[in-house]
């Protein structure tokens, strides 16, 4: 039973009324006994719907005020201005769909969207999809899953990378059945015990050692193996080594700037330009040195294909991606020599 105050405001007028009525009766009336049984039905009708009333308005079900879980979503500074909206599509575990929503978006300013009434342990898959202006089909896609936690508020983010968005030349960043990030493909789950709670600020850029933080695009570059750092260039010469199982790698560092370096993910990979053959992708978490010309890691491992590529060239591609969600990207062309033996 739902009621309004001037529901309420009705059933004490209904009081009021018959108080006056009764009075007015025992004046008419030699006893009480006539007037009782018609009087105290009307009253104690009146009473049970003003009481009634009352209660059913102080049993209203809580509004589920926190969101389960926010949707961050926010776009790499080359991106900015390149879009006019986005689609979001939520599904649940049996993708029926839970929340539908379209709205403005540049790529400059993050927005969040409050996911509410979700159950403990729920499980929830958000599709995003960002469209330039006047166009029918998305310029990128993030998907992301995860479930609830009891009691907790957590935040999603969902981050659109111009590294994702396919160049002639790349690798395929389509991601079929899973969703790229930070030019990788990746599985689109996201363990909840790895969110944090929202928090107003999820979005000001952090504090950092190598520059300022998603404020601009990351600047990535690749130099040859040791300290002091020295970078390559299209066509080095890198001679490989083969290792004691039969497999040839060669090592690597990667110099980077404007990225968080508490948070810092490093992915890499290798294509063999002529046949197209790719590498298979590393993701490390290994800390960078802080110094004064930047933030360096020195001597990262690629293994490479167990054909022979002796005077192939390969295309090293370096993604360095932040906490934020902010990504840089670098590629260099090497020139593969004979392995040297272990």
């Amino acid at each position: 039973m739902w009621c309004s105050a001037e529901d309420g405001d009705t059933y004490r007028g209904t009081l009021r009324r018959l108080t006056r009525a009764r009075a007015v009766q025992r004046q008419k009336t030699k006893g009480f006994a006539d007037f009782q049984p018609v009087c105290r039905s009307s009253w104690r009708a009146a009473f049970i719907l003003s009481v009634g009333c009352c209660g059913a308005c102080s049993q209203v079900p809580p509004v589920d005020v926190q969101p389960r879980i926010v949707l961050g979503i926010s776009a790499d500074a080359p991106l900015a201005g390149k879009f006019q909206r986005i689609d979001i599509i939520v599904q649940d575990q049996q993708f029926n769909a839970i929340f539908r929503d379209s709205q403005s978006f540049d790529g400059m300013a993050p927005v969040e969207v409050p996911l509410r009434g979700l159950s403990d342990g729920a499980f929830i898959r958000a599709t995003v999809s960002a469209f330039a202006a006047g166009a029918n089909a998305p310029v990128i896609t993030r998907v992301v899953e995860t479930r609830t936690l009891p009691g907790r508020s957590l935040m999603l983010p969902v981050r659109f990378n111009d590294e994702c968005i396919p160049r002639q030349g790349e690798r395929d960043v389509s991601c079929p059945g899973n969703t790229c990030s930070a030019g990788v493909c990746v599985v689109p789950f996201v363990s909840p015990q790895l969110l944090t709670d929202y928090s107003p600020k999820w979005s000001q850029p952090g504090e950092g050692h190598c520059g300022p933080i998603d404020e601009v695009e990351p600047a990535v570059t690749i130099g040859w193996p040791t300290s002091p750092f020295k970078p390559h260039h299209n066509g080095d010469l890198v001679t490989p080594q083969m290792g004691l199982q039969g497999a040839s790698h060669f090592f690597f560092s990667v110099r980077m700037h404007n990225a968080d370096d508490a948070h810092t993910i490093t992915h890499y990979y290798g294509t063999i330009l002529s046949t197209g053959r790719e590498t298979s992708v590393v993701s490390i978490a290994d800390p960078y040195v802080v110094n004064t010309s930047g933030c360096e890691v020195f001597m990262l491992p690629l293994i490479l294909p167990p054909e022979d590529v002796a005077g192939q060239t390969m295309r090293l591609g370096v993604t360095v991606a932040d906490g934020s969600g902010n990504a840089g990207h670098a590629h260099v062309d090497v020139a593969l020599e004979t392995p040297t033996p272990p």
